[in-house]
């Protein structure tokens, strides 16, 4: 997993598992034979989410939201260990009803066939979680380009669905081996399978992008630095109208067509007075700002929605983008918990949020918008891209989080800029802004907590990917044919 680089352990790392979870499982019951699998797969499950989902302790401190010190740490951990028990439940519950499926009379075939599928399924379940965060696929980026064009093909399950089957045939390699041990010829299967979608992959990669017709959009990135512990303060939101608008004036200096800053790169509700400054040198400049801002809801008191907004110089926004995807605690609190939040905070507002049938229309064309969490959902970018988004946009705030979470946020972004086949900008307020090409090269990359700004250049595409048509179309296919032949292995037997 990102930031570490070494994606080539996702495609053996989980055969130990499938080996330990099913190996002399139909032995025993089926309660047992699942209480098995579970475990092993758990085991690897922990360790899998735990250690690459660390970073989320980076939430603390929430005094921002009324808790304590000591509260906000609790909160903090708290949600280390729900969103590592969600991730150790995906994976137990696949190696529990992977061992409680498979039995000695079964095809290695169908096993190899059910891995795939319940994992791809699995998957495609947790996402639509509010917890969601860590694919599979997520291993290959960006270090793996190459595989990370299947995407196109089903969406990030055409990776995992690849690296189930790479695994799964080590496994049962492995196995078939203690029962023939002549069969070495099973061994060169993965290997082969491995090579060739690697060699279609890189011939995909290599394929040049279409001629260009227009001239390029020229872009510019704003990274304001501005800590979160200082944001809502006065300190802070008059130290970001000052970089913003300071950044903004360099940038159209420099030739920019529009300007994107990140999410809630101003934390202020529009239309708040303060901002009015800025509208005048937009107005006056004819400039466009892409600028993070919470917008009231009408109609509903003290509820607020995380947006990008475009601004032209006049009193009303041109256009408007709500974030789909809130951060739990972070950003709202869930029902179950609601009442306990209460007692320990004094925060009265609340966010709510968008809706997946948005489209933000731009003075230069329809774009795609993912604020912050957001990038780890797919479908949100596949709806947008569908509906005729030309570009990508992705803005964040990403503090307090260190640099293993934003090398894991750049991550996902260069997973939905392949999916799509667009190009890609990243406006963040510490780390890590870029620009990526719809083959995943990073075209530039910002330091680590610095002020900085970038004139990006990049062009419109309206290609539609098999992804970007059809969805997850793989999955249903696997399903059916993996529960068929499970159902015709087993009747057969009875």
């Amino acid at each position: 997993m990102p930031p570490w680089g070494i994606w080539g352990l996702a495609w053996v790392g989980l055969a130990p598992v499938w080996i330990v979870a099913t190996v002399n499982a139909d032995k025993k019951g089926i309660g047992a034979r699942f209480r098995q699998g579970f475990f092993w797969a758990a085991c690897w499950g922990l360790g899998f989410y735990g250690w690459g989902l660390a970073w989320i302790t980076g939430l603390h401190p929430l005094t921002w939201m009324g808790l304590s010190p000591v509260q906000s740490l609790a909160v903090a951990l708290g949600a280390w260990f729900i969103v590592t028990v969600w991730g150790v439940v995906l994976v137990g519950a696949w190696g529990g009803i992977m061992a409680a499926l498979i039995t000695q009379e079964k095809s290695w075939l169908l096993e190899l066939l059910m891995g795939v599928t319940l994992w791809c399924l699995l998957e495609g379940l947790w996402t639509r979680s509010p917890l969601w965060w860590t694919s599979y696929a997520l291993t290959q980026s960006p270090g793996n380009l190459a595989i990370l064009h299947w995407g196109q093909v089903s969406g990030p399950n055409t990776i995992c669905g690849l690296l189930l089957l790479v695994n799964g045939m080590i496994a049962q390699a492995w196995k078939q081996s203690l029962t023939y041990p002549k069969r070495l010829k099973l061994w060169l299967l993965p290997i082969l399978v491995w090579g060739i979608t690697q060699g279609i992959g890189w011939l995909w990669l290599q394929t040049p992008l279409s001629p260009h017709n227009q001239a390029p959009l020229q872009i510019g990135l704003i990274q304001g630095n501005i800590p979160t512990r200082i944001k809502l303060t006065p300190r802070g939101i008059n130290q970001a109208l000052e970089r913003y608008s300071q950044s903004y004036q360099s940038l159209v200096n420099q030739g920019a067509d529009v300007v994107l800053t990140p999410e809630a790169a101003i934390p202020l509700v529009w239309p708040d007075p303060r901002l009015n400054e800025l509208n005048h040198g937009i107005a006056e400049h004819q400039i466009p700002l892409w600028l993070g801002v919470f917008m009231p809801v009408p109609n509903q008191t003290n509820t607020l929605t995380q947006s990008l907004i475009t601004l032209t110089g006049k009193t009303t926004p041109f256009s408007q983008f709500n974030k789909v995807k809130l951060v739990p605690l972070g950003e709202y609190i869930p029902e179950f918990l609601q009442g306990f939040i209460s007692r320990l905070s004094t925060a009265t507002s609340q966010l709510r949020p968008g809706t997946l049938d948005q489209q933000f229309q731009t003075p230069f064309g329809p774009a795609i918008v993912g604020i912050c969490f957001d990038s780890a959902f797919s479908g949100v970018f596949r709806a947008q891209a569908q509906r005729g988004g030309q570009w990508i946009m992705t803005v964040a705030n990403n503090d307090p989080y260190d640099a293993t979470m934003m090398r894991q946020h750049q991550a996902q972004d260069i997973l939905r800029a392949i999916e799509t086949d667009r190009y890609g900008i990243r406006a963040t307020n510490t780390g890590l802004s870029g620009v990526t090409d719809p083959h995943g090269h990073t075209l530039w990359l910002s330091d680590y907590r610095e002020w900085q700004t970038y004139l990006a250049k990049i062009y419109l595409r309206q290609t539609q990917t098999l992804y970007v048509q059809y969805g997850d179309w793989l999955t249903p296919i696997l399903v059916g044919l993996g529960g068929v032949w499970w159902l015709q292995t087993t009747l057969s037997k009875s």
